[in-house]
């Protein structure tokens, strides 16, 4: 019996947190072959060139599909940068011909990865599906649930929304969160050897900073930042700072976070490795910003979390994380809360929504077993008019 061809899309850092397990699980199994493309802001110098992270991996990289300009202003030529990677993937999947497709997540690239394997009938497996978070992803999220064959939603009320979007319950499988497996397969740095790879004062207070634009805002995002570094540098706290996503409006929080690198309490980086992310995250007294993988991964860590704005103010969360404004003195406010000992205390007893850590082993035995025919690719409406 032939390997099924699965090609796996990856365009950021942070989708390929989630994936990089099932890759290299994938690439070790005897049923299943890896097709991987790696685009998006993979591929942008200004942003990292995050594709080093896969080849540190020795993951093998199929194909690489180009998608923005460097210097883009995003929100300016998205409608032509989706028209023409549709083009660009309608070619790679008639070359390399992906018996299934799987992509993660709500951004631009698993959507038009989607909509080409929907007109080229390829099924997609799509993980993560089912969250609400409160901005225009959540549009692009449930437009990816709606053309998937196979779902991998993180948590139980994801997996119900997903129900009553009129799914088959047979396609929706829910393991947990990928990106759990990723933190706990890790292993960890001690504090000491954080605080001195990225040249810290271990004996300080510390806190990590990840905060993107949001789409809706994101003509503000340069103020929405300058606000958060002023109370970070009021308050005299030593912070890693680590550069957004290439939303439109990032370049706007990559300026402020610029104007900001002679601060001595500053550390900035454009990407950190994976190990030295997850290490941080379990070393650091605060998370603050408005990332979702503060939202997701802080659980483990017993890490309490600012999040700012409303990009994730819908995101199921746990106990450790206090909503703030963009607002200086709510942000000081919630600050202090956060860093207190009360507080600290109360993060101790969390209970991880987003599963056990072995959803990737799962996935890929699903996908091994999976049928690949008609009754899979032509979906049906659970629901009666």
């Amino acid at each position: 019996m032939n390997a099924k061809n699965v090609c796996v899309i990856s365009g950021s850092r942070a989708d390929y947190n989630y994936l990089k397990l099932i890759c290299e699980k994938i690439n070790k199994s005897d049923k299943l072959k890896l097709l991987l493309i790696i685009t998006g802001m993979h591929l942008l110098k200004e942003y990292g060139n995050t594709i080093d992270l896969i080849k540190n991996d020795n993951i093998p990289i199929t194909k690489k599909i180009p998608m923005y300009e460097e210097g883009d202003s995003l929100s300016m030529s998205l409608g032509n940068v989706v028209g023409e990677t549709i083009c660009k993937f309608t070619e790679s999947f008639n070359e390399l011909k992906p018996d299934i497709i799987i992509i993660l997540g709500d951004r631009y690239e698993p959507l038009i990865a989607a909509l080409t394997a929907t007109i080229l009938k390829i099924p997609i497996a799509h993980i993560h599906g089912g969250d609400i978070s409160g901005t225009i992803d959540e549009t692009l999220r449930h437009v990816i649930t709606k053309l998937s064959h196979i779902h991998f939603p993180a948590t139980p009320t994801s997996a119900e929304r997903i129900r009553l979007m009129g799914e088959e319950e047979w396609r929706i499988h829910m393991f947990g969160s990928t990106s759990v497996d990723i933190a706990k397969s890790e292993t960890l740095l001690s504090k000491q050897e954080v605080c001195k790879k990225l040249e810290l004062d271990g004996y300080k207070k510390l806190i990590l900073c990840l905060q993107h634009s949001n789409v809706f805002e994101s003509d503000k995002a340069g103020d929405q930042m300058k606000i958060t570094l002023q109370v970070l540098k009021d308050l005299n706290l030593q912070t890693v700072i680590i550069y957004p996503n290439n939303d439109a409006g990032s370049k706007l929080i990559i300026k402020e976070i610029e104007n900001n690198r002679m601060n001595p309490n500053f550390k900035i980086f454009k990407n950190l490795e994976r190990r030295v992310y997850f290490s941080l995250l379990n070393s650091v007294d605060l998370l603050i910003g408005n990332s979702s993988g503060g939202l997701i991964e802080s659980p483990m860590f017993k890490l309490p979390v600012v999040n700012i704005g409303t990009r994730n103010k819908d995101r199921e969360r746990t106990e450790n994380v206090i909503d703030a404004l963009h607002d200086y003195i709510d942000i000081k406010n919630k600050i202090n809360k956060g860093l207190s000992e009360e507080f600290r205390e109360k993060c101790q007893y969390l209970k991880n929504p987003y599963g056990d850590g072995t959803a990737s082993d799962k996935i890929v035995k699903f996908l091994e077993e999976l049928l690949i025919n008609e009754q899979l690719l032509v979906k049906k409406l659970t629901y009666k008019v």
